[in-house]
């Protein structure tokens, strides 16, 4: 009785993300390409998105309509981002798995405002508004006299408030930011 042991051989393929704002359209890249492709297959998450092999391209669900295979290079294209089209996207060429991309679709930058406060001990806390829990990851700068504060918080307070100075906020997300004054 001869027993074979086959051992499976695992690899980890490095997986993208990609940042878009909604409306915008991406191409999702296969990587690496062979010298010839003779069919390609995307998936979003576990479901087929669209498959070419032969003549003939199928696009299935939302893509019949936003998305456009390039069948020289895999690339797949979709436009008119919506926040549903978050998702695991995975090639395949040849048969041959590809690195995934996490395409994540966030809402864009919205315009900030600054609202003020006195607390306790007369200082003035200045609050950034204007974030969307959507749209996050989000960061927070302060300027001050043109320099960048190393405050990176929602809120900034100021213990010695001199009149007329400036102070700017960028509200900064992933795919863009805003900016916008304020006179103290």
């Amino acid at each position: 009785l001869w027993r074979l042991n086959i051992g499976a051989l695992a690899f980890v393929l490095a997986e993208v993300k990609l940042y878009k704002k909604v409306g915008d359209d991406v191409v999702l890249q296969a990587s690496p390409l062979p010298s010839t492709i003779i069919s390609i297959s995307w998936k979003e998450s576990v479901n087929i998105a669209v498959q070419w092999e032969g003549n003939e391209i199928m696009y299935y669900r939302q893509f019949r309509e936003r998305g456009s295979l390039n069948i020289s290079s895999g690339e797949l294209t979709i436009t008119k981002l919506a926040r549903g089209d978050s998702n695991l996207y995975t090639p395949e060429i040849n048969n041959v798995i590809m690195a995934p991309t996490q395409l994540i679709v966030i809402s864009p930058v919205p315009k900030p405002t600054i609202s003020s406060s006195y607390n306790s001990d007369d200082v003035l806390v200045l609050t950034c508004n204007g974030g969307a829990m959507d749209s996050e990851p989000i960061s927070y700068k302060w300027r001050s006299s043109g320099k960048e504060l190393s405050n990176s918080s929602k809120e900034l307070n100021i213990t010695k408030v001199r009149p007329l100075s400036s102070v700017s906020h960028r509200f900064r997300i992933r795919t863009s930011d805003r900016t916008v004054g304020f006179i103290l």
